[in-house]
């Protein structure tokens, strides 16, 4: 994460590495690398990011849990975060993972129905939290900054469409090809060539992209074969042909 003299979300000096689970200052890139609220005229960004507190977690942590209050909105600054639901049959399901700039909490801006989903962190990871209740405030007195934020929500509805589609139609290839963009992306290091852990096992990522677990080895080797990937190991790969990796996810 930039460490140079951004502004500070509380306005004061970050000193030191906080324990896991303690608030911690911010800089104010944290928020504004989130589509959400990219738009939004400095002074309002100012005045979230005014509002705004930050945590460290450690890998297995559970940042909020369903059926909790929707109190806040949550972006990931760093790391990697894994959103699950529990099916009527008790089984856990993966729905997404959150790298960098993802977002979680956001229906709690217009609808105070209780968390459906449990956030858990995958590895180490930096979280930002912002109090629902100041984001009305500034939607309230910002037309403008409302419509900017409607815009956003309007592509999150759009990226969730494309996933369903995604699953529907473009075969598990393209899937695991996105992903593995995704995994690399997350990180601050270029992606060509970049190693990436597989941060599921191949059963939960078997349910995430929608096919089986059987399928998921197959569709690795085949990667391999074609040389867009090299597996290191069990779960660790490198990205050998980055452009043909997006390819294969249909990327533009």
């Amino acid at each position: 994460m930039p460490s140079g003299p951004e502004p500070i979300l509380t306005g004061q000096p970050a000193t030191g590495e906080p324990e896991a689970g303690g608030s911690y200052a911010l800089p104010m890139t944290c928020f504004q690398r989130v589509s959400l609220f990219r738009g939004l005229p400095r002074k309002e960004m100012a005045e979230l990011a005014g509002l705004a507190s930050a945590r460290r977690v450690r890998r297995g942590e559970t940042i909020v849990g369903a059926l909790e209050s929707p109190g806040r909105f949550f972006v990931v600054a760093e790391g990697l975060v894994k959103v699950t639901r529990v099916a009527p049959n008790g089984r856990e399901q993966v729905v997404r993972l959150l790298g960098p700039g993802d977002f979680f909490g956001e229906r709690a801006l217009f609808a105070p129905d209780p968390l459906e989903a449990t956030a858990v962190a995958l590895e180490p990871s930096q979280v930002c939290m912002l109090d629902l209740t100041g984001v009305r405030q500034v939607l309230q007195r910002n037309p403008e900054a409302s419509l900017t934020m409607l815009r956003a929500l309007a592509a999150r509805i759009h990226e969730l469409e494309s996933l369903v589609e995604r699953l529907a139609i473009h075969p598990v290839e393209s899937r695991i090809a996105a992903l593995l963009l995704k995994l690399a992306r997350s990180r601050s290091a270029p992606v060509d060539g970049q190693t990436v852990t597989l941060p599921l096992a191949q059963e939960e990522l078997a349910k995430l992209l929608g096919t089986h677990q059987e399928t998921i080895s197959r569709k690795l080797q085949a990667l391999e074969a074609e040389g867009l990937i090299q597996r290191l190991g069990r779960r660790r790969i490198r990205l050998v042909d980055v452009a043909g990796l997006r390819a294969r996810a249909g990327e533009p």
